[in-house]
């Protein structure tokens, strides 16, 4: 067997290339941050704490979860979607039938709903509808 010598040397480049110095960077050498906030004296905190805490709208902390929504919510949320977002596909259960499809118009209770079949356009009054569950885009 023949012995593998390795070579440490750096790889050899046949083309000219000029040596050139490495530029020098202006980088930013002062900066100023603004001052933090000194916490408040604790003898203020005491006189807080026998106030009631204050108790934010449950709207401004976050959306529902879409299980979580009642049927109306689900419907006004389907009807309020922005035209530059695709429709997400529903099925609409109902008393008698099971529609899918988008929904795109709810209105003094009739909810409109857009349908693959050859029926094309179905209005469900929501008194009918039991269950509205997302089916994909």
């Amino acid at each position: 067997m023949s012995s593998i010598k390795r070579n440490n040397q750096s790889p050899k480049l046949y083309l000219h290339q000029p040596t050139l110095s490495e530029p020098s960077s202006k980088m930013q050498s002062v900066y100023q941050s603004n001052k933090r906030k000194r916490k408040e004296k604790p003898g203020k905190e005491s006189k807080e704490q026998g106030r009631e805490p204050k108790v934010e709208n449950k709207d401004i902390l976050g959306r529902k979860k879409f299980k979580d929504m009642t049927i109306t919510e689900k419907v006004e949320h389907f009807a309020a979607m922005p035209m530059h977002l695709p429709r997400v596909r529903c099925e609409v259960i109902t008393e008698r039938k099971k529609y899918y499809g988008f929904i795109y118009h709810y209105q003094s209770g009739m909810v409109s709903i857009k349908t693959a079949s050859k029926a094309g356009e179905v209005s469900v009054p929501i008194e009918q509808i039991q269950a509205i569950n997302i089916a994909g885009f």
